[in-house]
């Protein structure tokens, strides 16, 4: 997606080609709640037609009526504001963009989740049967972390499942709930007030007759988090819901969703949720099997053998609930001769989350920044916006923002063409190309490449184990890896010593093939916990060992970046930057662009550890002289977009492998073919996992040698690949081939 911060005091205008006639609409979406945002309309004399001040907006996405007569929008802030999605249009935009209606004045379903990546996976057909079959007016509330890219597939998914107002944003101000405290915000916390506080303020608001959240045993302890601010507004708030539920595995209250839906052409709840399940992209989960029952408890007293959560309440006292009427579906006449097959007319079930939000069919641009205050800076880089079906068809203005680093793949405009009659018969073969469909992949794979992959749409995973000769192979459709244990010498101080390594090589043909991971929920950079745990919570087809993040050294780290969220900013060091768009990695050198920059070309990952070995396909001569000690080592490479290449090389244990040094690292990583390679921590982090499964062996107590820990220690971070379903019956099976 978009993104671009403006700087306090400074004004970002967009230019209309012609006066709005009353029927155009302002689509906003935004990064956090701004503080501070005021967005005026404007005429052609300069006059303000209308001004709209959002304070402390719940809803990150905004659509606002652009009266009639206006030329101009501004908007202006106080405080720095993050922008997403900024465009005019005179129609409802297509699903693709996710904007729904506006958030709800009241609702009888109050749904409160700690985070977005919740509202399926947790609630399974909840949404689709309540929201979507029985017209259920349903407020969805997120106690939210603010990655925004889960919150824009939440919302594609709370479409598909028929929900039609905005979810509702709360972001806590605590800090131990997701932030580093040594982390600058961007936007003040403290503003929003305290989190059961907007709680009790929605209930009282919204009056809600059922409110539902997940249960306080949850794992996740923003989950349990959550549940505790719900149960204290619900002591505290005048307006008391008739029913309050929390999600247990033993609860009374058990809702099936196993029945066809008419508003669904038929589908259950369930097959509906999963459908939309598989539009959150970056949850890797993409076999996942939604329950077809969820279970629940009463928060202050419990509904006993309840099948429906109004059951007991009367329609009359509802804002809305349909009872549907039965229509049959037709039934086929057999018939002699056979009818064309009729297209379905059900959404894709596999539509992936656009990476970057470009209005259709823009015209007529013009973006202004202009400073008003002499000491302040203009925003930096400018983005696509527009207005639609005005009038005249001049392209948009677009500009890339500056500083984007040079490894970056920028995308080519495709050429413009002047509007012109139906085709003629002119021939002009390189002026008469077909649109290319916007899902079309890009030229054709190497059938080297594709040899990697099943490649027959099954969805099916297969896995191989050689332990004895230390070979381990997983493939799907969409990844491959493939995982050699290397038994060798290296010579140290004059002596032949064994070392032990593994080489990945990992082939993946989708973004959310990568993902990072966290020593907890709370996702700040710092909490411990083992590789395993990790890799559990993950389901991950490979782990490795991260960055450490900043639960030690943070001075001497470049930009590291999670999810889009900036944990450090320096320009002092090197950073291995993942490109989610292109599927490839670069380095962003240090001092060569900053931390907001970065963030803004689209980054989502940068870690930063080092020292970087290989950039281009050469050695960096520099890091021949650091970290020369025979150690343990983490690397990860680059051998061609879509190829990475992941080694864990054991060390300080004399006996079974030695380690290597920095310079040995280098030769190993060029000559399994990489044009980028970065080393990442290692010492008594160094950890890689297959499906669960530890593959490297750390020692018992200290290096004989050096005196130096061998064990394994906890770590905050690590980077996955790939999720599996049967994640949990691979490790025995890995076992047993020993």
């Amino acid at each position: 997606m978009t993104r671009i911060t403006v700087d306090p005091n400074t004004e970002i205008r967009v230019t209309l080609s012609s006066p709005s006639n009353g029927a155009d609409w302002l689509y906003l979406s935004f990064y956090e709640p701004p503080e501070d945002c005021a967005v005026s309309f404007l005429s052609a004399a300069g006059e303000t037609l209308l001004t709209t001040k959002e304070s402390h907006p719940e809803t990150l996405y905004q659509r606002l009526a652009v009266p009639g007569g206006c030329t101009a929008i501004s908007l202006r802030g106080s405080r720095a504001f993050t922008l997403s999605t900024l465009f005019v249009s005179d129609t409802e935009p297509d699903d693709s963009y996710g904007f729904l209606l506006s958030a709800l004045e009241e609702a009888d379903l109050m749904i409160v989740l700690a985070s977005p990546v919740y509202v399926t996976e947790a609630l399974s057909g909840l949404i689709p049967y309540y929201a979507g079959e029985h017209g259920v007016k349903t407020a969805v509330v997120y106690m939210t972390d603010g990655r925004r890219y889960e919150l824009h597939e939440s919302r594609l998914a709370l479409k598909a499942m028929g929900l039609e107002n905005e979810p509702i944003s709360l972001f806590l101000q605590d800090n131990e709930w997701n932030l580093p405290k040594d982390i600058e915000q961007s936007w003040n916390a403290s503003a929003y007030g305290e989190p059961v506080d907007q709680l009790i303020d929605l209930l009282n608001r919204l009056q809600p007759k059922v409110v539902v959240t997940m249960g306080k045993d949850h794992e996740d302890e923003r989950v349990a988090y959550t549940y505790s601010l719900v149960k204290e507004a619900l002591e505290k708030a005048s307006h008391q819901p008739k029913k309050a539920y929390e999600t247990d595995l033993h609860g009374k209250t058990v809702l099936s969703f196993g029945t066809p839906l008419y508003a669904f052409d038929g589908k259950t709840a369930k097959e509906v949720a999963a459908d939309a399940y598989r539009l959150c992209k970056s949850r890797g989960v993409y076999r996942k099997t939604l329950p077809d029952k969820l279970a629940l408890s009463g928060i202050r007293k419990n509904y006993s053998s309840e099948t429906d959560l109004f059951q007991g309440i009367a329609t009359s006292e509802l804002i809305s609930y349909v009872v549907p009427t039965p229509t049959p579906t037709p039934t086929p006449i057999p018939t002699d001769t056979p009818e064309p097959t009729a297209e379905s007319t059900q959404q894709p079930t596999d539509v992936p989350a656009i990476e970057t939000i470009a209005p259709p069919e823009l015209i007529s641009t013009e973006v202004v920044q202009v400073t008003t205050a002499p000491t302040q800076q203009p925003a930096k880089g400018l983005f696509s916006c527009g207005a639609r079906a005005v009038g005249s068809a001049s392209p948009a203005v677009t500009e890339a923002p500056t500083n984007t680093p040079s490894p970056t793949p920028t995308a080519t405009p495709e050429p413009t063409q002047e509007p012109t009659p139906e085709p003629t018969a002119t021939p002009t073969p390189a002026s008469t190309a077909e649109p290319v469909p916007t899902d079309t992949p890009a030229p054709t794979p190497d059938p080297a490449f594709t040899a990697h992959f099943i490649n027959d749409g099954s969805g099916k995973e297969e896995v191989s184990v050689d332990f004895e000769n230390g070979t381990y192979v997983y493939r799907s459709d969409i990844l491959a890896v493939e995982i050699q244990r290397h038994n060798t010498t290296v010579v140290h101080d004059r002596r032949e010593m064994p070392c032990v390594y593994y080489v990945a090589d990992i082939y993946e043909r989708e973004v959310d093939s990568f993902r990072p991971t966290f020593g907890s929920f709370k996702h700040n950079g710092k909490d411990l916990i083992s590789a395993q745990t990790m890799s559990d919570r993950a389901k991950c087809v490979l782990w490795i060992t991260g960055d450490n993040l900043i639960q030690s050294d943070p001075d001497i780290k470049g930009i590291l970046i999670r999810d889009g969220y900036l944990f450090r900013e320096s320009k002092k060091f090197d950073s291995l930057v993942l490109d989610s768009k292109t599927l490839s990695m670069y380095i962003s050198p240090a001092g060569s662009i900053s931390a907001r920059d970065l963030l803004e070309s689209g980054a989502q990952n940068a870690f930063s550890f080092g020292p970087t070995m290989i950039n281009n396909g050469e050695q960096v001569e520099s890091a021949k002289k650091q970290r020369t000690m025979n150690n343990p080592r983490t690397a990860v490479g680059m051998v061609e977009p879509g190829h990475f290449v992941a080694v864990v090389v054991d060390g300080r244990q004399p006996t079974y492998s030695d380690g290597m040094t920095m310079p040995e690292l280098m030769n190993l990583m060029q000559s399994l073919g990489c044009r980028v390679a970065y080393n990442l921590d290692g010492g008594m982090s160094t950890t890689m996992m297959f499906l669960g499964y530890k593959l490297n062996q750390h020692g018992d107590g200290r290096d004989p040698k050096t005196g130096v820990s061998a064990g394994q220690r906890t770590m905050p971070d690590g980077l996955t690949w790939g999720y599996s379903e049967e994640y949990y019956g691979y490790p025995a099976r890995i076992a047993k081939s020993r």
